[in-house]
């Protein structure tokens, strides 16, 4: 039986899974990002954001003059912006990838030639953006984002996501340590090694006996398992449905959607944590990619977590011993 729930997009990774987002103009002058440098960590940035009901974080940023929201997405390798506000200067970007959800391969676009985007304390200078038609993002609810910020804007950065502060924390990669040390004591860092695929850190997740290569996403709305490990899943886990993806094109692609008992990351353990079983090649993700799927919100959410991609690490913060 078909269960219609609310649009879920599984974010950026490579395929630049692109959502709807939920927040209308009239807040665009609130929550501004905020530089802060603390005396044992000069590089440090905190920005509040607003999550949005399909769990993908929007910040306040400005680009050219021009300040609003933009969709935060690590999965996405680029930045890109909103043609209606920043008209492209190009047809042809070289990202034949691009796709989402459903898998369909085009989308109008081209690169916009920026003279300074300004986030938080990050600034950048004379750097080309994909340009993209973002209207149907904004269709149902109104909302018209400028952009999203994507993996190359945070080089140099590690990150720090608070969802219960709803706040990230950019820090220098090397500041990090510093940082970590006056604000947290050692046990209550859970740190696990990640391997890098392109621009997205991945990690080995238990699920049974058995081991998953997983991308972190702070885009993934909800989490994704490829189709093919639905019979090794079937004692560790409970069907729960079939839901509809959409995504930029607005082709919906239905999807198993599981709860699964219990899995391990590292020395965390989470439980009752709902997957969509999915066909990986459709979101753009190969087979020798080496990702059996992707994690994010649900992950992230469970405790304050820092990710660097530099140093290729995770680290889970005890919320219970702070």
């Amino acid at each position: 039986m078909l269960r219609q729930i609310r649009n879920i997009v599984c974010g950026g990774l490579l395929a630049f899974m692109l959502a709807e987002c939920a927040y209308s103009h009239g807040q665009a002058e609130q929550g501004r990002v905020e530089a802060v440098a603390p005396a044992e960590a000069p590089e440090v940035i905190r920005v509040p954001f607003r999550l949005l009901p399909n769990k993908m974080i929007a910040v306040q940023a400005e680009l050219d003059s021009l300040h609003g929201w933009f969709i935060f997405d690590t999965g996405a390798p680029r930045t890109m912006v909103n043609r209606k506000y920043f008209h492209a200067v190009t047809r042809r970007d070289g990202y034949s990838r691009i796709t989402d959800v459903s898998g369909v391969p085009r989308m109008e676009r081209g690169t916009y030639p920026a003279h300074v985007l300004h986030f938080g304390g990050i600034t950048e200078e004379g750097k080309e953006y994909l340009s993209i038609d973002m209207t149907q993002m904004a269709r149902e609810d109104g909302l018209e984002t400028l952009g999203m910020i994507g993996a190359e804007t945070l080089q140099g950065y590690d990150v720090l996501y608070d969802y219960a502060d709803s706040t990230l924390t950019f820090i220098r990669t090397a500041d990090t340590d510093a940082y970590l040390a006056a604000h947290y004591r050692p046990e209550q860092l859970h740190q696990v090694p990640t391997t890098m695929v392109e621009h997205v850190p991945c990690v080995p997740v238990q699920i049974g006996d058995d081991v998953y290569q997983l991308g972190i996403d702070c885009g993934a709305g909800g989490n994704v398992l490829s189709q093919t490990y639905r019979r090794q899943l079937a004692n560790h886990s409970r069907p729960v449905g079939v839901m509809e993806l959409t995504g930029i094109s607005r082709i919906p692609v239905r999807v198993t959607q599981i709860e699964v008992h219990r899995m391990e990351i590292g020395t965390q353990v989470f439980t009752s944590i709902d997957f969509l079983l999915h066909n990986l090649r459709q979101m753009g993700i190969e087979a020798d990619d080496g990702i059996d799927g992707l994690v994010g919100y649900d992950v992230l959410s469970r405790q304050p977590t820092l990710i660097s991609t530099e140093k290729q690490k995770l680290i889970f913060i005890n919320a219970e011993h702070l």
